[in-house]
């Protein structure tokens, strides 16, 4: 894992590149970092874009892998590239700033994923791919009603979980779905949440 990061910004004394297992945690005023090939954070990994870190993250084309820590971006830029993104193991995708732009391929998403903002940010989410939901449990997909920008192309519903539990619920009024909704699987819920 060590020869696919670019660079190593700035963080604190005896910090190394992360391995499989670890959360790679972006939280000072930044650079740019490039994903040079394929980049799997392990079952228990994470990546974590703080609300402090203004640099930019490319993806290029490794694919990326996060485990259950799941994605937050709190601030900075991640620029998709033209391979896959996995969040497994349960892993949710958290945004309360920032940008993450131009997902090309598939983001799988095996657990919930959440797009709101505070009195002072904007967060923005594009996907020209396809945004996949496949869990093995109830997902939420969350989208903020207020300064939120969330366009996505096409979205995918292939949850594997038994009957009752297979449900994907959807609540704000943020998004913007301009292309398919194809459902392999489970059951999309747009009029109630999950509680």
């Amino acid at each position: 894992l060590n020869g696919n990061w670019s660079t190593l910004p700035r963080g604190p004394a005896n910090t190394t590149m992360p391995v499989s297992g670890d959360v790679a945690i972006f939280s000072f005023s930044g650079t740019t970092v490039r994903l040079r090939s394929n980049v799997n954070l392990g079952a228990a990994g994470g990546l974590v874009m703080s609300s402090a870190w203004t640099g930019s993250i490319l993806q290029g084309t490794g694919t990326l892998r996060i485990g259950t820590t799941g994605w937050r971006v709190g601030s900075g830029t991640f620029v998709g590239g033209n391979t896959s993104a996995f969040i497994n193991n349960a892993g949710s995708f958290t945004m309360t700033g920032g940008i993450v732009r131009s997902q090309q391929a598939t983001t799988n998403m095996s657990g919930s994923l959440s797009i709101l903002s505070s009195s002072n940010t904007r967060p923005s989410f594009s996907a020209t791919g396809t945004l996949v939901f496949s869990g093995n449990a109830t997902q939420t997909f969350t989208i903020g009603q207020n300064r939120v920008t969330a366009v996505i192309q096409n979205l995918t519903l292939n949850n594997s979980a038994a009957a009752g539990s297979n449900h994907l619920y959807s609540s704000g009024s943020g998004m913007s779905l301009s292309g398919t909704l194809p459902i392999s699987q489970g059951v999309l819920n747009l009029t109630k949440s999950s509680t």
